[in-house]
């Protein structure tokens, strides 16, 4: 890792000798500013925690999200800085176990999940059923999908370990929605934000499983949303009133506008709507058609664990993992950048909105 001095061996628990890790922050008044590089020394893991290297992470839209909903969910706490006045915006990354208590976890493990925009972090870790959860007292309150680290199999050094890490938040988002949508026995299904992952991920998994998905998007990303072989239909925005059928609309775009001109346009032939993001507000005017319900990940995962068990929701996510990452594979084109201050034009492009939905960057600190 650029500009890293590792010390230390994997033969064992704890690193000795001097070293120091780099880890990006935000000031907490102008996060979308851009990044302070923090340098510290680098974590030993003597304390019995466990200290990862992060070996790549993405930045995509949800870390925007992150800080916007941080005064509910804390989330720039989740690897709290020093510094009150600053936060650490969390990414979705791999990283590889180099110091733990061989009665938590093995050193050389790879494992995917929650991680700082750093090159190194230190958490404290339990052993479940579920994989290696974190304990640490800013983090105990939070869905355990913000939690979990769980361990990584593809080679690093192949594309699919990219790709696998631009779809670690798509994955259980799309697995967990589609199960909910499938079993509502709808025949068409309308998603917008059609060109996004995430609405594209969700549309493909239900492709897969028969449901017929008409996609709404803007006119500018009509041809992305097409190229991406999951919609039966592509429509733009102004063009709701050509939707032929649909007994489910899931609002990914967070447009109350778009989400009442579905209702008026399907009526009562709509039997369930669905908003992505449990701590948006989004107020929908009295319009035919369903109440508004809200789908957010971590709380559905919450509470599918307990209607289903583990092991049925890790298969679910084994399958959709597969699933998509190959998908993904034909159409996602991936840069990789070396060294942890490649994010920062990373992220002023996500912040501007200028981020391309068929490219994604990964960035390996």
């Amino acid at each position: 890792m650029e500009g890293t001095s590792l010390v230390g061996s994997h033969d064992t628990p704890g690193l000795t000798g001097v070293g120091e890790s780099s880890v990006l922050e935000v000031h907490r008044d102008s996060p979308f500013d851009g990044f302070v590089t923090v340098q510290e020394p680098l974590p030993t893991g003597l304390t019995g925690n466990v200290v990862l290297a992060v070996e790549r992470f993405s930045l995509a839209a949800n870390n925007l999200t992150y800080v916007i909903v941080n005064d509910v969910l804390r989330t720039l706490d989740a690897f709290p800085s020093p510094k009150p006045d600053r936060g650490r915006v969390p990414v979705w990354g791999i990283a590889e176990v180099i110091a733990a208590d061989p009665s938590v976890a093995t050193v050389g493990t790879r494992v995917g999940g929650f991680l700082p925009m750093a090159t190194h972090a230190e958490v404290r870790l339990t052993s479940t059923e579920t994989g290696l959860l974190s304990i640490d007292e800013q983090r105990v309150g939070m869905l355990p999908i913000y939690r979990r680290l769980t361990p990584v199999v593809s080679d690093p050094r192949s594309i699919e370990a990219d790709i696998e890490t631009v779809l670690l938040a798509v994955h259980p988002f799309a697995a967990l929605l589609a199960a909910d949508v499938t079993a509502t026995g709808a025949r068409t299904v309308v998603v917008s934000s059609a060109s996004s992952r995430s609405a594209a991920a969700l549309s493909r998994l239900l492709t897969r499983a028969g449901v017929d998905v008409i996609g709404l998007t803007s006119s500018r990303h009509r041809p992305v949303a097409q190229s991406l072989a999951v919609y039966t239909q592509v429509l733009g925005y102004d063009e709701v009133d050509q939707i032929r059928d649909g007994s489910v609309y899931v609002d990914v775009a967070g447009s109350a506008e778009v989400t009442t001109a579905v209702h008026d346009r399907l009526g009562s032939r709509l039997v369930e709507s669905i908003a992505v993001g449990g701590t948006h507000l989004r107020l929908l005017p009295s319009t035919p058609g369903p109440a508004l319900t809200r789908f957010n990940t971590g709380d559905r995962e919450v509470d599918m664990v307990r209607e289903r068990g583990w092991q049925a929701v890790q298969a679910m996510y084994d399958d959709a993992r597969a699933d998509l990452t190959t998908w993904a594979a034909r159409w996602l084109r991936i840069t990789t950048v070396n060294g942890l201050t490649a994010t920062e034009p990373v992220w002023r492009d996500i912040v501007a909105g200028q981020s391309d939905p068929l490219s994604a960057v990964v960035i390996r600190p």
